[in-house]
C-alpha cells in the first residue's frame, strides 16, 4: 500500500464515521475500527511504517481503542527491527551519518513499543498480549545477528535482554497453562532464548512443547480440513506449508546456534592459558560446548513434521478412539479394540487390566509417527502419562496394530 493510497483511504474512513459505542467520547469510532483493520493488513504485508500511521490515526480518532494501541506497539517493534537492519547495512557501506540517524529512529520506535506495552499492562493486568509483546521485543533485540542494537560480542547487554524476554514469556506460559490455553509460540521464543543463554535442557523442553503443538495442529489440519474444492485445497495446502515453514525457520536458528558453538570452541582451542587454573577453565568450557553441540544435533535431527498419508491417518484415528475409550477405564469397552496374536490373549488382557487398576490415563496426546505395512501398523505419540503412581510428562509411547476381520486391533500396548 503506497503512502498516497494510505492518505486517500484515511479521507474515505473519516467520511464513513458512525455513532460511537463509547457514549460520545469519540466521534469517529467506526473510522478508527476500519483504520485498525487496514493497519493489520499493512503490518501483515511488511509495511510497518504505514501500519504505524494507520494505528496512530485510529488512536487519534478513538483514544479508547485498546487494540489500536497494542497494534501500534507491535508495529513500532517491527519497524524498529527493520530500521536497525537498515542502520547496520548503511554502516557497512560507510554511510555513518545515515546509519546513526537510522539507529536513533530504531531506538525511538523500540522505546515507544516498550512504553505502550507497559501502559497496556497497567490498564488490563490480566491481558497476556502485552507480556508476549514485551517478550518478543526483548527476544528480537538480543538475538539479532547484526550489530544493532547490540554488537554480537556484547554478551552482557544481550544476556540482560534475554533474561527480560524469558521472564515475559514465562508469565505468558504460566498463565496459559493454568487456564489450559495454548502457549506454543511463547514456548517457541522462550526455548530459543534459553538456547542462546546456554540453557540447553530448558530450551530443548520448550522447543519440544512447541514442536508437539505444531505436529498436533498439522495432524488435525490433514485429518479434518476439507479439500473438495480448489479453494479448500489451496487453503489447506497453505496452512500446512505455513506450519512447515515455521518448523524450518526454527531448524535454521538451531543450525546457526550449533555453528556459533563450533566457532566458540575454535576460539577457545587457540587460547594460550596463563596458568593451570585458566587451562582447566578452558578445557571445561570446551567440554561444555561439545556437549551442547551434541544436544543441538539431536534436537535438529528430530525437529521436523511428520506428514501422514491416508492409510496412516486411518490408523491414527483408530488409535485416538482407542485412547479415548481407554481413558474411561472400562475393561468391557476396551476389549473390542484388542486383537492379540495367537497364544498371547491372556498376556495382553492382563497387561491392559493392570494399567486400568493403576488408573492409567493418556493425556495431552500428540501423534508423532505412524507406519503401515500391509496388515501391520505402529503409532507413536508423546503424552502426559498419568497413573496412581504420579504423572510422567512427555512420555513416548508406541502402540502396535494388526488387521483382524477387517478392523485395526491392538496386539501390543506396552
Amino acid at each position: 500500500m503506497s503512502s498516497g493510497r494510505v492518505a486517500v483511504a484515511l479521507v474515505l474512513l473519516v467520511g464513513t464515521q458512525a455513532s460511537c459505542t463509547h457514549e460520545g467520547s469519540c466521534d469517529k469510532h467506526r473510522a478508527a475500527i476500519e483504520a485498525v483493520s487496514m493497519a493489520k493488513m499493512a503490518y501483515d504485508g511488511g509495511h510497518f511504517d504505514q501500519s504505524k500511521e494507520l494505528y496512530n490515526h485510529a488512536i487519534e480518532w478513538c483514544t479508547e481503542n485498546y487494540d489500536a494501541r497494542i497494534g501500534l506497539a507491535h508495529a513500532s517493534r517491527s519497524l524498529g527491527n527493520q530500521l536497525y537492519r537498515d542502520a547496520d547495512l548503511a554502516a557497512h557501506q560507510g554511510k555513518i551519518p545515515q546509519a546513526n540517524k537510522l539507529f536513533n529512529q530504531a531506538t525511538e520506535n523500540h522505546v515507544l513499543a516498550d512504553q505502550l506495552f507497559r501502559t497496556a499492562l497497567t490498564e488490563r493486568p490480566d491481558d497476556l498480549e502485552p507480556h508476549f509483546g514485551l517478550g518478543l521485543l526483548w527476544y528480537e533485540r538480543c538475538t539479532a545477528p547484526i550489530a544493532a542494537p547490540w554488537k554480537p560480542e556484547d554478551r552482557e547487554n544481550r544476556q540482560r535482554e534475554r533474561d527480560e524476554s524469558i521472564r515475559e514469556f514465562s508469565t505468558v506460559i504460566k498463565n496459559l497453562d493454568e487456564k489450559k490455553g495454548r502457549s506454543s509460540q511463547a514456548h517457541r521464543y522462550r526455548g530459543l532464548a534459553y538456547l542462546a543463554s546456554d540453557l540447553v535442557e530448558e530450551g530443548a523442553a520448550d522447543l519440544k512443547a512447541y514442536h508437539n503443538s505444531r505436529q498436533d495442529l498439522y495432524n488435525r489440519i490433514v485429518a479434518t480440513w476439507p479439500s473438495g474444492t480448489e479453494e479448500e485445497k489451496r487453503r489447506k495446502d497453505g496452512a500446512l506449508r505455513g506450519l512447515e515453514k515455521e518448523i524450518d525457520d526454527i531448524r535454521e536458528v538451531l543450525v546457526l546456534e550449533q555453528v556459533a558453538m563450533v566457532d566458540r570452541t575454535r576460539v577457545l582451542r587457540k587460547m594460550e592459558a596463563k596458568d593451570p587454573a585458566e587451562a582447566a577453565r578452558i578445557t571445561q568450557q570446551i567440554a561444555h560446548l561439545a556437549s551442547v553441540q551434541l544436544y543441538l544435533e539431536d534436537i535438529i535431527k528430530k525437529f521436523g513434521l511428520t506428514a501422514m498419508g491416508e492409510l496412516e491417518q486411518v490408523v491414527v484415528k483408530r488409535c485416538r478412539e482407542y485412547l479415548d475409550t481407554f481413558n474411561r477405564g472400562q475393561l468391557s469397552e476396551i476389549l473390542p479394540f484388542l486383537g492379540a496374536r495367537k497364544g498371547e490373549e491372556k498376556l495382553l488382557r492382563d497387561s491392559v487390566t493392570a494399567k486400568i487398576d493403576r488408573h492409567t490415563q493418556f493425556r495431552k496426546v500428540v501423534f508423532r509417527t505412524a507406519s503401515v505395512s500391509g496388515e501391520s501398523a505402529s503409532v507413536g505419540f508423546v503424552c502426559d502419562l498419568e497413573s496412581s503412581q504420579g504423572t510422567r510428562p512427555d512420555s513416548e509411547v508406541t502402540i502396535r496394530w494388526r488387521v483382524v476381520g477387517g478392523q485395526w486391533l491392538v496386539w501390543d500396548h506396552p
